[in-house]
C-alpha cells in the first residue's frame, strides 16, 4: 500500500475513534441519568413538584411513565397525563430509543476498532485518542458553558430540529408532562452531563499522559540497554 495512503488511513481511523469516544461519553450519561431515581427526586424537590402533587401520586405516575419508556405498549398506564402529553411521549420514547441504540452501536464500534487500530499501530496510539478525546470534550464542554444564557433557545431549537410536530407546545393548565418536568428539569438533566463528562474528558487526560510518560520511559530504557549491549 503506498505511504501517503497508509497515512490518510491512519489518520481517518484516528479522528473516527475519537469522535466514537466522544458521542459514547456523552450518551452513557445521557442514558445513566434517564432512569436515576436520586436525580429524580431532587429535581422533583427543587422545582417545588411535590408542592404541586402528592409525593406519592408524582413517583406513582413517574414509574407509569418509565414503564411506558421501557416497553412496547400503546400507551402511558395512567389518567394523569393529558392525551396531548400521551402523543407526544410517542415521539419522546421513539427518540430516547434511538439515541439508546446509537450509545450501544457507536460504543461496541469503538472497541472493536480500537483494539485493530491498536494492534496495527501500536499502544501508544490508544494515549494519543484518549489525550485528544479528552482535550475535544473540555473544548466542546466551554462551549457549551458560553451558551448556557440562551438554553431557553437552543431547547426551543432542539425541538423544532428532532419533532415534526408541535405537539412538545404543552400547556400547564391542561398537561401535567410539563407541570412534572419544567424547562429547568432539563437544564440540570444538561448539566449533570456535562459535569459527569467533564470527569471522564479528566481521566481520559490522566489516562492519556500517563500512558506517554510510561511508554516513554520504558522506549528510552530500552535505548538505553541496547546502547550498553553494542559497547560490549
Amino acid at each position: 500500500m503506498h505511504k501517503k495512503t497508509k497515512a490518510i488511513i491512519n489518520t481517518t481511523t484516528f479522528v473516527i475513534l475519537i469522535t466514537l469516544l466522544i458521542i459514547s461519553t456523552f450518551l452513557f450519561h445521557f442514558q445513566s441519568l434517564l432512569y436515576d431515581i436520586d436525580f429524580y427526586d431532587n429535581e422533583y424537590e427543587k422545582n417545588g413538584i411535590y408542592i404541586k402533587f402528592d409525593k406519592l401520586e408524582t413517583w406513582k405516575n413517574t414509574f407509569a411513565l418509565w414503564d411506558y419508556m421501557k416497553s412496547n405498549t400503546d400507551t402511558i398506564n395512567t389518567d394523569f397525563f393529558s392525551e396531548k402529553d400521551k402523543l407526544h411521549m410517542i415521539d419522546v420514547r421513539n427518540l430516547i430509543n434511538k439515541t439508546i441504540l446509537t450509545y450501544y452501536v457507536t460504543g461496541t464500534i469503538f472497541i472493536l476498532l480500537a483494539i485493530i487500530y491498536c494492534k496495527i499501530y501500536g499502544i501508544q496510539k490508544l494515549s494519543k485518542i484518549l489525550i485528544y478525546t479528552g482535550s475535544s470534550i473540555i473544548l466542546l464542554l466551554v462551549l457549551a458553558a458560553i451558551l448556557s444564557p440562551i438554553f431557553q433557545h437552543l431547547f426551543i431549537l432542539f425541538h423544532k430540529i428532532f419533532f415534526t410536530n408541535d405537539l412538545w407546545l404543552l400547556n400547564p393548565n391542561i398537561d401535567n408532562l410539563i407541570n412534572l418536568y419544567p424547562q429547568q428539569f432539563f437544564k440540570d438533566f444538561t448539566t449533570s452531563i456535562i459535569i459527569h463528562s467533564s470527569i471522564c474528558a479528566l481521566l481520559y487526560l490522566g489516562i492519556g499522559l500517563f500512558l506517554t510518560k510510561h511508554l516513554n520511559h520504558n522506549k528510552s530504557k530500552n535505548k538505553g540497554w541496547l546502547s550498553e549491549m553494542s559497547l560490549l
